[in-house]
């Protein structure tokens, strides 16, 4: 896909085809991120993230999608269980079309002669500077993880928004220090979130035995009470009631 080319198609079918701005920005997104992944056939994105970056409700979000899915702009697959779901961008350029690029480029550099060296090693390492480039996750924003180390994260991992929101939290709260954010939730964070589960099982399990407890107390109390009752004469044992 040629992003430039893409972007500026979109913006002419607009003209026919309105949108509103959420199910507009929902697309430049997108084609954001698959320009970012190097233009990917299927990619995959937490609808977590998505609602973070255009702030609306998971509800609204869908909505929009699925306008943008009617339109044929573009194709989803949900995910299985706690996995992000898979996009497909459905490109504005005609076969024609593409060839027509790829010829106008090939008389260019025949006309002109072949790239510079410097520009070509210029343009790989423009491209390699952008991959690098982290970007905050969470709600407080302390996680920091390229798009590659964040796919990466989504593909391995069905709670990745999890472990991202621990890590997040705990950055917060104790102003933990990392090299790699990325390699710190594969090293420990994951070790970490997956051993807090049974603690809060535990809890619940606690609260519920406690709660029994309570409630044979009561039952002592009562049947303590109504023997008390029962011997005084204040209790009609044949009928079941005070007297």
């Amino acid at each position: 896909m040629n992003y430039i080319a893409e972007i500026n198609s979109f913006n002419n079918w607009l003209l026919e085809n309105p949108l509103n701005s959420s199910e507009q920005a929902l697309w430049y997104r997108l084609m954001s991120y698959a320009n970012q992944l190097g233009w990917k056939s299927e990619f995959s994105i937490a609808n977590t993230r998505l609602c973070d970056d255009l702030r609306v409700t998971r509800q609204h979000l869908d909505k929009c999608r699925s306008t943008l899915i009617n339109k044929g702009l573009l194709s989803y697959k949900k995910g299985n269980g706690n996995q992000c779901g898979t996009y497909h961008l459905n490109s504005f350029m005609s076969v024609d079309t593409v060839v027509d690029t790829v010829v106008d480029t090939v008389v260019a550099q025949e006309c002109q002669g072949s790239l510079p060296l410097n520009k070509l090693n210029k343009t790989k390492q423009n491209k390699t500077k952008k991959e690098s480039v982290k970007e905050k996750y969470g709600e407080y924003s302390n996680v920091l993880l390229t798009e590659k180390e964040y796919q990466s994260l989504c593909s391995d991992f069905t709670n990745a928004d999890e472990l991202i929101k621990f890590l997040d939290e705990y950055i917060e709260m104790k102003g933990y220090k990392a090299k790699s954010h990325y390699l710190a939730i594969r090293k420990w964070v994951k070790d970490a979130v997956a051993e807090r589960k049974p603690t809060q099982q535990t809890r619940y399990n606690n609260a519920i035995q406690i709660s029994e407890e309570q409630k044979m107390a009561e039952r002592e109390r009562q049947k303590k009470m109504l023997q008390e009752a029962i011997d005084r004469g204040d209790f009609d044992v044949k009928h079941g009631r005070h007297v």
